[in-house]
């Protein structure tokens, strides 16, 4: 944000904190504020009535400079060829690009020629790709290299994560509480892992979160980060000045004082509250997701507490709280206790992938008749492979269960039609085996083939659908 923006929005803001409350709405429809704008407003309204500060001085970066120092598509920055640009603001443009010598799509961060000569602007990037690179977790984009070319041009190459930001997700409205909560904590737990590193984001939102197509999502843009421990920095943000999204920003941070985990736990909160309700000025959630959620309120609420020390005191301990809430969310009135039937869904899952590797020993002891010890290695092969595919996707789903239960139901549904092909397969060469064996007069093996074969289909139709209902799909009494 430029001090002239800045200025504008300060003055607007005054005259807000001025006006009774119920004439705030017309106020800032008058001063025509661009929807960011006016949310950061609001949220700075919401901070002052709740009896915290306000900014005390604009930020002394801007994001402006001249267009013609963008890099084009097709130019070249070291090892990498620029594709697209895909975003820019007040640390750098971000583009697309091809990595050459390992052949990948990365995504380059390049402070232009104008800022790099700025020794605050350079340090700022390289503190960026510090903190980013000191963490190594799922949910953290990975930076690759920092590096700078003979125009002095620096630049940051990191994992290029494709999908759709938070933000983007919220424009279609709030997130179903389960996605939400899944959602929060993939966030929390790639928060604390940060924290444990001695790294403070201080710059959480939507806009930095992305969803890949499977799901995970990472956090992005450490260029506001800070360390709280190992090695020492020079400070880049000057007591009593402020950088950062003010809509997100703890009441310390707005103040200009100093931050640490607490403020990204406050951030996180407003998060949450946003992706349950669809909207950064809710002040509750819907009475339904209170409901049907009960501890999401508190765990809100807390996060958002305006004394640090009111907050949880680590990361760590709101992964503990949402884990916990997912527990207390499923509706009372169940035919049979969810948690009891889930864990003998599991188990059922558990049993059939026993069964099917277990079908290894006798299929290794079928003789007899033309069987030629390669046709029966071929056989014990063909049981190996199959059953390796269909226990992959079953102790998979059981894994989901217990971790991601909200995806398991998408996780599942994608993988269905190629688990019922891999036990059809797996099907046809038990019978195969069975038959060899009974010619062979191995009666044992025969029968244990068979018997595997035929209960697996029966299973299969019958057994499993009911015990998915049972366990996933409760009903009213």
């Amino acid at each position: 944000m430029d001090p002239a923006q800045w200025r504008r929005l300060r003055a607007v803001l005054e005259e807000a904190v001025d006006c009774p409350p119920d004439a705030r709405t017309a106020l800032l429809d008058r001063a025509s504020l661009s929807a960011g704008d006016r949310q950061a407003i609001e949220a700075l309204l919401v901070h002052h009535d709740a009896g915290t500060s306000f900014l005390e001085r604009a930020p002394t970066m801007t994001s402006g400079w001249d267009r013609a120092e963008a890099v084009q598509p097709g130019d070249v920055l070291g090892g990498y060829t620029i594709t697209r640009e895909i975003g820019r603001g007040g640390m750098g443009i971000v583009y697309e690009a091809h990595d050459r010598r390992l052949d990948r799509a990365v995504a380059i961060k390049v402070l232009p020629e104008s800022l790099a000569l700025d020794p605050r602007r350079r340090a700022r990037l390289e503190r960026e790709a510090r903190a980013a690179a000191a963490v190594q977790h799922p949910g953290i984009g990975h930076v690759y290299a920092l590096e700078e070319d003979a125009r002095h041009r620096v630049y940051m190459v990191s994992e290029l994560v494709a999908g759709r930001t938070l933000r983007d997700e919220l424009g279609a409205g709030p997130l179903a509480p389960a996605q939400a909560v899944d959602t929060a904590l993939q966030v929390a737990r790639a928060l604390a892992a940060a924290h444990a590193r001695g790294v403070v984001h201080r710059d959480l939102k939507p806009d930095n979160i992305m969803r890949a197509p499977d799901g995970t999502v990472k956090i992005l843009d450490f260029g506001l980060a800070r360390f709280s421990q190992g090695p020492a920095f020079e400070p880049l943000t000057r007591l009593g000045e402020v950088m950062g999204t003010p809509a997100y920003m703890s009441p310390e941070q707005l103040r200009g004082e100093e931050t640490g985990a607490a403020t990204d736990i406050f951030a996180f909160g407003v998060l949450l509250r946003e992706l349950l309700t669809g909207h950064h000025q809710a002040t509750s959630l819907p009475p339904a997701v209170a409901a049907e959620w009960p501890m999401l309120p508190s765990i809100v609420e807390r996060c958002l507490a305006p004394d640090p020390a009111d907050r949880y005191p680590s990361m760590d301990e709101v992964v503990q709280a949402l884990a916990a809430s997912r527990g207390t969310s499923m509706r009372p009135a169940m035919n049979v206790p969810v948690t009891r039937v889930r864990t003998w869904w599991q188990v059922h899952q558990v049993i059939i992938s026993a069964l099917y590797i277990l079908m290894i020993v006798p299929a290794w002891y079928v003789r007899g008749g033309e069987v030629t010890a390669v046709a029966r290695n071929r056989l014990v092969m063909a049981v190996v492979l199959m059953a390796t595919l269909v226990t992959t996707v079953r102790l998979h789903w059981v894994f989901t269960a217990r971790v991601e239960p909200s995806q398991l139901a998408a996780v599942r549904r994608g993988a269905l039609p190629w688990l019922r092909a891999f036990e059809w397969g797996m099907t046809l060469v038990l019978l195969a085996g069975a038959g060899v064996a009974f010619n062979g007069d191995r009666l044992l093996p025969a029968a244990l083939l068979l018997t595997v074969a035929v209960s697996a289909r029966l299973a299969a139709h019958f057994i499993e659908p009911a015990t998915w209902r049972a366990a996933f799909e409760p009903r009213d009494e």
